[in-house]
């Protein structure tokens, strides 16, 4: 008989699966653009193709840093929050 654990990982493991989805304010941030910037890249397919959820754009963290691996645009450093 499978364990309470067993059976909780069995259930857990595909939702690690699913990628973190970002906002365009963080993506923006990230790359040290504005968001108004960004859109401008994502009209003129410079840049990958957000998620749509309802009036919401989100972009997948993975093809975000992806992009920037692949020589994208440069990412700024990002502040910790505990930095001040």
């Amino acid at each position: 008989m499978a364990t309470a654990q067993k059976i909780r990982d069995d259930l857990v493991a595909p939702l690690r699966q699913i990628p973190r989805l970002i906002s365009a304010t963080e993506v923006a941030s990230i790359l040290g653009i504005s968001r108004t910037n960004l859109y401008a890249h994502v009209s003129r397919a410079n840049f990958i193709q957000p998620v749509r959820i309802g009036s919401s754009m989100r972009f997948r963290e993975d093809l975000v840093l992806e992009f920037i691996e692949r020589g994208g645009m440069p990412a700024k450093p990002v502040k910790s929050r505990t930095q001040s």
